[in-house]
């Protein structure tokens, strides 16, 4: 977890492997829906992080799209 500087919370940071465990895909489809952009997510090196409340509120909002 990491302090987040503009307003003092928590952010917590999660690899592929963290988010695919959350979501339960399979590693290989959480990089390739990162690759497309289709998750908010940034790519540190050759890795993946994700910002578990950008994930909650990205999902959250999926929801509420029609069909």
């Amino acid at each position: 977890q990491i302090l987040n500087k503009r307003n003092q919370k928590e952010v917590e940071i999660m690899t592929v492997d963290d988010l695919a465990g959350f979501l339960k895909l399979n590693p290989a489809t959480i990089r390739k829906l990162a690759g497309k952009s289709k998750i908010p997510g940034r790519k540190v090196g050759r890795s993946w992080r994700f910002e578990k409340r950008n994930i909650i509120d990205f999902l959250h909002n999926k929801e509420q799209v029609p069909p």
